[in-house]
């Protein structure tokens, strides 16, 4: 355990006076029976993270080596979508951009497909054969 360099927050958690830390695994607040001058838990800390909005897809992780949060990407959890295809592609990892090649938007239920994404008109669009081309499995 350090001591503190912030200031401690006090305030009421659970019904109780407490000092309000952050986890820096998890940006989660707790309430720690501490007073000013005890040292902070290695794995706490007394600087709040960045509250995002909801869909913007931003979360703040700990940087140790910095002392502070740092906003990343985060997809993890989301479906995302491959444009050529309209197939689920991997999940993304914290702080992995969504790539040009992925959207978030689920490709048409109920209808036939293939699919493929159309950025012009953020829409998807009905992949339909060429009449004038002949089939795949035609061609030698």
């Amino acid at each position: 355990m350090e001591p503190s360099t912030q200031p401690l927050r006090f305030g009421f958690l659970g019904g109780r006076e407490c000092a309000l830390l952050w986890r820096k695994a998890s940006g989660d607040l707790v309430g720690v029976d501490l007073r000013p001058g005890d040292p902070i838990p290695s794995e706490l800390t007394t600087v709040p993270p960045t509250i995002h909005p909801a869909g913007s897809f931003r979360r703040d992780v700990w940087d140790e080596a910095q002392g502070q949060w740092i906003s990343c990407c985060d997809y993890t959890g989301v479906a995302t979508y491959d444009k050529t295809s309209g197939a689920l592609v991997r999940p993304l990892q914290l702080g992995e951009a969504l790539p040009d090649s992925v959207t978030l938007q689920p490709p048409p239920r109920g209808t036939e497909g293939p699919f493929r994404w159309h950025d012009d008109d953020a829409r998807w669009e009905r992949v339909t054969a060429d009449p004038d081309e002949p089939a795949a499995d035609m061609q030698g």
